[in-house]
């Protein structure tokens, strides 16, 4: 069953300003939670570029076998957990 989530102006605004340049000088004063509802949103329209670019401290979009390389490569067990979920995450 699909929901369809009537989004606030705020967050499409804010996804409007945000998609054009991905420049993350746009998020300065924004909250975390309304990252997160852009996040979601960018998700709920299916832009996976926005939604990585949201998440991730690099413009690098890289595959699972890359991020499964980088784990092995790391030498703490908080950076193996954190590669492993990025790595899950891209894949899904």
């Amino acid at each position: 069953m699909d929901i369809k989530i009537n989004w606030p102006t705020e967050v499409t605004t804010l996804y409007n300003a945000y998609v054009t340049n991905k420049n993350d000088e746009t998020l300065r004063d924004v909250s975390p939670v309304e990252v997160a509802m852009l996040q979601k949103y960018a998700k709920s329209i299916g832009d996976y570029e926005t939604m990585y670019a949201l998440f991730a401290e690099s413009t690098t979009v890289r595959t699972f076998d890359e991020w499964y390389a980088l784990n092995k490569s790391t030498d703490t067990k908080q950076t193996r957990q954190w590669s492993i979920y990025e790595a899950h995450f891209l894949q899904n």
